[in-house]
């Protein structure tokens, strides 16, 4: 059964997540929207798996190459992501915003973040 009653809403300074579903050990599903301009911290999970689907706007993701250099690749509408485990990753937006669904194992509190852009601390 889905944990959740309600959708959750969880507030970034990037934007925001809306948990719609989690379901221990299994899965879990968000609506996210990051303002215009803006991005996720640099981050990896050590667990989840997850894959990212744009629904409106450009997603501007960012990677670390086997060498620790930055890449960053650009997603639009319809397109999608599959991040494995252990991949440091950023989710931007350009000028519009933009509004991704994500599917992932049920790991909730499984993010390291190694660099931050709102002055957050890092525990990666």
């Amino acid at each position: 059964m889905n944990k959740l009653k309600e959708n959750k809403i969880v507030e970034k300074p990037w934007g925001k997540e809306i948990w719609f579903a989690q379901v221990a050990g299994k899965y879990m599903g968000k609506e996210i929207y990051i303002k215009p301009g803006h991005r996720t911290s640099l981050h990896s999970h050590k667990k989840k798996e997850e894959t990212i689907y744009v629904a409106s706007g450009v997603l501007f993701f960012t990677c670390l190459d086997e060498k620790g250099k930055e890449m960053q690749c650009r997603y639009g509408f319809q397109e999608k992501i599959h991040v494995e485990p252990g991949t440091l990753h950023s989710l931007g937006a350009g000028h519009q915003g933009v509004r991704l669904f994500e599917v992932s194992t049920c790991h909730p509190d499984d993010s390291v973040r190694h660099k931050d852009y709102y002055k957050r601390p890092c525990n990666g």
